[in-house]
């Protein structure tokens, strides 16, 4: 199977490796103008890109932003991935558009079944989300009423309820299974 963007995701994996991603990724194809994800729907999937290009918008106090769209080889969903959720954003296929994709259903299989392969893809996941991350935390600035600058620390966020990661270290350690 020949899934383009693998060996971007997953540079550092061996060909058997991202043999073993690719197996458990399913081909979808969307026409121009398709909503791939709406915003607020559940969805914990991987998304790559093979060819097209997917929109990215979100909302924001009643107005759409758009993001930098997805390109060809890219891939986005990573985070809903590792922790199944509502999405944040919403996708389109901007042109016609052919994804790979993998659930959370498959990753788990594939850390049980091919634990160096899904270790190799976590690992990738891992190294994006902490490079995101660092960008992400920087305080936001705000103009205060007094006109001056302030430095504002985001409201922490509720934990979530647990995803595969708590399914799957529940078990490695002998915890009740959800």
């Amino acid at each position: 199977m020949n899934a383009p963007g693998l060996e971007r995701l997953m540079p550092d994996a061996s060909a058997e490796e991202r043999e073993a991603v690719a197996s458990r990724l399913v081909r979808r194809a969307y026409s121009a103008g398709d909503v791939v994800v709406a915003a607020n729907a559940n969805h914990a999937q991987l998304c790559v890109v093979e060819s097209g290009r997917v929109g990215v918008a979100i909302e924001r106090d009643g107005q759409t932003i758009a993001l930098p769209p997805v390109l060809e080889g890219g891939w986005i969903g990573e985070v809903d991935l590792l922790q199944p959720g509502p999405a944040t954003t919403t996708l389109t296929a901007d042109v016609d558009t052919v994804l790979w994709t993998l659930d959370d259903a498959a990753l788990e299989a594939l850390l049980t079944e091919t634990p160096v392969a899904g270790s190799a893809l976590l690992t990738q996941l891992t190294r994006r989300l902490a490079a995101r991350l660092r960008t992400a935390t920087l305080p936001s600035v705000a103009v205060g009423a007094d006109g001056a600058l302030h430095a504002e620390e985001p409201a922490p966020a509720a934990a979530p309820e647990g995803g595969w990661v708590t399914r799957l270290f529940g078990r490695l350690l002998g915890g009740a299974e959800s």
